[in-house]
């Protein structure tokens, strides 16, 4: 059998769960700011691979999730 490939979508996902991982810890640090931003660059990193897969209801929470972000984000800065 022939070992699995990874490619560029593959390491995008792997950059995207180290993304979300610190978005996690600096939102429960209590600081919105860039842990909003990191979250949204993980979702950005997880959309090619969820396309790829097909997998369109990672796809529709990736948006959700996103506009989420970029309301917090919007919200500190200028509200």
């Amino acid at each position: 059998m022939k070992p699995y490939q990874k490619d560029w979508s593959d390491r995008a996902r792997d950059v995207a769960n180290g993304l979300f991982l610190s978005g996690y810890v600096l939102l429960m640090g209590d600081i919105g700011l860039f842990g909003a931003a990191f979250y949204l660059l993980g979702e950005i990193f997880l959309m090619p691979h969820s396309i790829k897969c097909r997998s369109w209801s990672t796809v529709a929470a990736s948006c959700i999730f996103g506009i989420a972000s970029i309301y917090k984000i919007i919200k500190i800065l200028f509200l």
